[in-house]
C-alpha cells in the first residue's frame, strides 16, 4: 500500500506539472471555445482551473509525505487519510478543472465535498501520526545470529 501511495503521489505531481504547461499554453483557447457567452467568464474559468491545479500539486506533495511516513502512522487511519485525499483530488481539483474546460455545471456542487474530503484527509493524517507507533519503541533487530 505504501508503494501505491507513493506512485499516486508521483502521478499527481506529474499531472500537475503537465496541466500547468497546458494552462500556460492552451487553456485560454479551450476556455474561449467552451465558454462563449453565457457560461463562465474567461477569468472565472481560469481561476477555477488554477485553483484546482494548485490544490492538485499541494495534495501530490501531501500524498508523498503520507507515503514516506506510512510505516510510522496508525495502521487503521493511514488508509483512511489516503482515501480522503484521493477523493479530494477527484472532487475538488478535478471538479474545478473539469468545469473550467467545459464540464457540466452539475459538477460544481461536488467541489465543496472535495474540499471537505481534503480537510478530512489532513486531519486523519495528523491523527494517524499522533496515534502511530512511538518513535521511542525499540525496533526488533534485523541481525541474524
Amino acid at each position: 500500500m505504501q508503494r501505491l501511495v507513493l506512485v499516486l503521489a508521483g502521478l499527481c505531481g506529474s499531472a500537475a506539472v503537465l496541466l500547468a504547461a497546458f494552462a500556460a499554453h492552451g487553456l485560454d483557447q479551450i476556455i474561449a471555445q467552451v465558454h462563449p457567452a453565457g457560461g463562465l467568464s474567461a477569468e472565472e474559468a481560469r481561476s477555477f482551473f488554477e485553483t484546482g491545479l494548485r490544490n492538485l500539486m499541494y495534495h501530490a506533495l501531501c500524498l508523498g509525505v503520507l507515503g514516506c511516513a506510512w510505516l510510522r502512522l496508525n495502521r487503521f487511519l493511514r488508509p483512511l487519510a489516503f482515501l480522503a485525499i484521493v477523493v479530494g483530488v477527484v472532487l475538488f481539483s478535478g471538479g474545478l478543472m473539469w468545469r473550467a474546460v467545459g464540464g457540466p455545471e452539475q459538477v460544481v456542487p461536488l467541489v465543496p465535498l472535495g474540499g471537505i474530503s481534503y480537510a478530512a484527509g489532513w486531519f486523519l493524517m495528523a491523527l494517524a501520526a499522533l496515534l502511530g507507533p512511538s518513535s521511542a519503541t525499540p525496533k526488533p533487530s534485523a541481525e541474524k545470529t
